[in-house]
Formats: structure tokens, sequence, C-alpha cells
């Protein structure tokens, strides 16, 4: 990804850190921790790889994604962890809480709507 960034390359670095995201989601979707039919211990690691994938790709999307990286790492209350290992960020972020935030990271945009006499 470093590569992919060097050379200006930015959709393959933004490819990378996405597919990473989809992953997590995938995993966090079919684990369903809300349904908390499983172990603790496997709700815990779900939402830990949820977690971390987010911190990372935070970090990784930062050089495109200024405003929405931090914005995303205070919400995990990881502003100081930058791309630090992941035992160095749990030993660092153990007993904080999120920063609650209501508002979407990114909202779904509108469509705009039709004037009336346009046909689609």
């Amino acid at each position: 990804m470093d590569a992919a960034y060097e050379r200006f390359d930015f959709s393959v670095g933004i490819n990378a850190a996405m597919d990473a995201v989809r992953e997590a989601n995938r995993l966090f979707t079919a684990g369903a921790p809300w349904k908390a039919c499983g172990s603790a211990d496997r709700v815990d690691a779900l939402v830990y790889i949820a977690f971390e994938t987010c911190r990372v790709a935070a970090g990784l999307l930062e050089p495109v994604l200024p405003t929405s990286s931090r914005e995303l790492l205070w919400r995990l209350n990881a502003v100081d962890s930058g791309l630090r290992s992941t035992e160095e960020t749990a030993a660092a972020l153990a007993g904080k809480r999120l920063n609650v935030s209501l508002s979407p990271l990114f909202p779904k945009s509108k469509a705009p709507k039709k004037e009336a006499g346009c046909k689609a």
C-alpha cells in the first residue's frame, strides 16, 4: 500500500484498505454479535476485529480522507494510536470508551428531486 501511495496510485491503496473493511464487515455481519447467541469471547473477538479494522483503515486512508480519518479515530478514542501494533493499541486503549456521535460519519446523499413534468 505504501508503494501505491508513493507512486500516486491512490486507487490501489484505497481499494486495499476498503477490501479489508468489506471483509471485516462480512465477518461482523455473519457473526451477528447483536444477537448475543454466541460466547462472550466470540462477541468480543468480532467487536475487536471491527474496531481494529476501522482504526487501521483510518490510518491508511488518512492521506486521501484526512478529515474523515481523524473523525473516525476520535470516535474510536484512538487519536493517538496511529498505526501502532495491535498489542500497543490494545494496551493504550484498555478501559477507554468510544466517543459517541449520533451523526453518521458518511451520511447517505439524497437523490435530487425530479422536477414536475420531467420524465425519467
